[in-house]
């Protein structure tokens, strides 16, 4: 089991329809890269993983009966589980690699022997997609989502990040977003945005600090820990407990993933690519 999230994708504040991006396939091809040398290959002396081969996997070849993939159906899920896949099977030359054509001639796999894995979506519809994405269309979870905005917790930390969201908005956000939502209750949409402007626009890279730039992910994180995290005994000073009940529901994705792990065999490799909350486990 492997759990990772998916690669860069292009800001949701610029792109309804989210992609990709070649960074965040670069990231994923990585990712899969290094689980490759830990668990199916020898790199040598690593300084980044050691060798612990897992047994009753192929070393070179992909088999989708040993492998299973589950994603989200976005773009940028899909994507990012065939890059992961680049990475722990990458093209083959020869065996499988090859097959016969018409005439009994050797025709080699596109791109170089690449492999083709299975990779399944789960979309909404799918009750598959319990696993993958629990708190979706759940309406106790949203009740909670709801309860949040109403802490103390949520309404301090609103009131507190308001003067710093409002130095940000003339080099960062105007124009892309009405003023009044650069707030706290945005974060990681305002977050997503910052970092992948930060990394690609020289003019933003140049006048956005990159102190502030923490700042946006250290309120993005809190607002999400607000959202899926459980508050207890070690909530920061003056931050409320979270209600038992609200304790359950909050993560209700990961209870149900994990319920998925319990409940029966994992062969292989299952990754598990979400939605905006992406998280991936193999």
């Amino acid at each position: 089991l492997i759990l990772t999230h998916h690669g860069e994708r292009h800001p949701l504040l610029t792109h309804p329809h989210p992609t990709l991006t070649a960074q965040g396939a670069t990231q994923l091809f990585s990712a899969g890269s290094l689980i490759r040398s830990r668990y199916l290959t020898c790199p040598g002396s690593s300084p980044q993983t050691a060798f612990v081969p897992l047994q009753g996997l192929q070393r070179d070849y992909l088999d989708s009966q040993r492998v299973e993939v589950l994603a989200g159906p976005e773009q940028y899920t899909v994507a990012s589980a065939w890059a992961f896949l680049q990475g722990l099977y990458p093209p083959v030359v020869g065996g499988e690699g090859k097959g016969k054509g018409k005439g009994g001639k050797e025709v080699e796999a596109p791109l170089g022997g690449y492999q083709y894995g299975r990779v399944e979506t789960a979309g909404a519809a799918d009750w598959n997609s319990v696993w993958i994405a629990g708190n979706e269309r759940c309406p106790y979870h949203a009740l909670s989502t709801a309860h949040q905005m109403n802490t103390t917790t949520y309404l301090n930390t609103t009131l507190a990040s308001a003067p710093f969201y409002a130095s940000t908005t003339p080099t960062l956000f105007r124009g892309l977003i009405p003023d009044p939502m650069v707030s706290y209750r945005h974060a990681a949409e305002l977050y997503e945005y910052a970092a992948y402007a930060k990394l690609h626009n020289d003019t933003v890279a140049t006048k956005l600090p990159t102190s502030s730039l923490k700042r946006l992910r250290a309120l993005a994180a809190k607002r999400m820990w607000g959202v899926y995290g459980v508050r207890g005994t070690g909530a920061e000073a003056g931050e409320e407990d979270d209600h038992e009940w609200f304790g359950l529901m909050k993560p209700i994705a990961g209870r149900t993933f994990a319920e998925r792990l319990v409940s029966g065999a994992v062969y292989g490799v299952l990754c598990h690519l979400r939605a905006r909350r992406a998280r991936c486990a193999v």
